[in-house]
């Protein structure tokens, strides 16, 4: 991991290319060839957390990545842990479970690739 320039958590900050491109290169490990395309912001809940749309184009070809933000650093780590835990269950074929991707503890940030299949809360 590089050193980065930090930026505060916030929304604008979170929907800046130019700011979050060298960090999900770092975390993700696209090298220099990664860069992002788009960044819709899904959620927004001020002094809560947020959920956003990183559309990134690499050597792995054009993807989606969710990055969810937290504005309390261990709620960030909780899912993280907890992700790391759940990703050893089989919850069967049709179960629509997001791949982890990544965390960036100083945006409070678990990054994840989204999944096709009934999401568990629907089981």
């Amino acid at each position: 991991m590089t050193a980065l320039t930090p930026i505060a958590p916030g929304l604008d900050a979170l929907l800046d290319a130019e700011s979050m491109t060298p960090r999900l290169r770092d975390a993700l490990g696209g090298g220099a060839e990664t860069n992002v395309l788009s960044i819709r912001p899904i959620v927004w809940k001020p002094g809560s957390r947020a959920l956003v749309a990183y559309t990134l184009d690499g050597p792995a070809g054009r993807r989606v990545i969710y990055g969810k933000h937290f504005a309390k650093p261990q709620r960030a780590s909780r899912l993280y842990d907890t992700w790391v835990a759940l990703q050893g269950i089989d919850f069967g074929p049709s179960a629509g479970v997001p791949t982890l991707s990544a965390w960036i503890p100083d945006l409070s940030m678990v990054l994840y690739t989204p999944a096709n299949g009934r999401p568990l809360d629907a089981l």
